[in-house]
């Protein structure tokens, strides 16, 4: 807004908590068609929501990014939904190649209920098959538990050589300090960057040796940081709010809002068709996680 907001019209946030619920998300995002008449909407961070909303939204022609990283709500035929943060589809072959390439023959999996996590953790078994690797076994668990206990011992059983974490959160937090508990010392694989928020739940010593394929790291000081658009983001944010983001969700957020904010200075208004149409021409604009490109059609 400092810098003449979209085409002169400052922004509004107006701002709810889907509460880890789809059904809430759709809830949520017909409140905010219907009585906010938003102009523009940011999903959920989660993709289970963005997937349960996302048709909503798009019917409803309304300009949508998400943050969720899971691959399945981008298939769908959604030309008003995009996205600014990672495709995990994308990361699985780099984190599979770096399995490969330090000679890793086994590989056990954890993975959650969410989407995001089981498409990625299929995605990796499939990766991990054409490359060689074996999956020698894959547990699950339930969003409520946190004793993974039963879990990590019938998976050890296996003998992996590695672990692949297709979690989220403090759940994969959770899992390394099992994991090391249970006297696991070999590599960890994470389906997303390992953030200061699980370094702290799991310990140093816990996340040492834990490896991952992601545009994004979080930091525990400004200092750490040698890539310049980086650097003057986290300024930013540490002048503000008085410390690092925790999480690399306020990565996907600046990103999505820069995104949003460069489409709408190349259409020159701020209807969801214009930025729509917008966003396809943009080719080269460089962001924290990279340089994004929306020319191919893939949104």
């Amino acid at each position: 807004n400092a810098n003449g907001g979209f085409n002169g019209a400052e922004v509004e946030l107006v701002m709810y908590d889907t509460q880890g619920s789809p059904e809430e998300a759709v809830k949520i995002a017909a409140k905010l068609v219907g009585s906010d008449h938003a102009d523009a909407v940011i999903a959920s961070v989660n993709s289970n929501e963005v997937f349960a909303s996302g048709a909503f939204l798009n019917d409803a022609g309304v300009f949508t990014m998400g943050l969720g990283t899971s691959a399945s709500w981008m298939a769908e035929d959604w030309p008003y939904v995009f996205r600014a943060s990672v495709n995990n589809d994308r990361t699985v072959p780099g984190t599979v190649a770096m399995i490969a390439e330090v000679g890793i023959p086994t590989v056990g999996c954890f993975y959650g209920q969410d989407d995001a996590a089981v498409s990625t953790w299929k995605a990796f078994c499939t990766e991990c098959e054409a490359n060689g690797i074996e999956v020698v076994s894959s547990e699950t668990y339930d969003p409520t538990d946190t004793d993974y206990s039963a879990q990590i011992a019938n998976v050890l059983a296996k003998d992996p050589k590695s672990i692949y974490l297709s979690v989220s959160g403090d759940y994969g937090a959770l899992f390394m300090k099992q994991l090391r508990e249970q006297g696991f010392t070999g590599m960890i694989f994470a389906k997303e960057c390992v953030m200061q928020s699980q370094i702290q739940v799991a310990g140093v010593q816990a996340a040492n040796y834990v490896a991952f394929a992601y545009p994004y790291v979080t930091y525990s000081s400004i200092e750490e940081c040698n890539i310049p658009i980086m650097r003057e983001y986290l300024e930013r944010y540490s002048e503000k709010y008085g410390e690092l983001p925790q999480t690399d969700s306020a990565y996907r957020a600046w990103d999505t809002m820069m995104i949003m904010w460069e489409a709408s200075k190349i259409a020159g208004a701020n209807d969801s068709d214009s930025l729509k149409n917008a966003i396809e021409t943009i080719s080269d604009y460089e962001g924290l996680g990279g340089t994004f490109d929306f020319t191919k059609g893939d949104r």
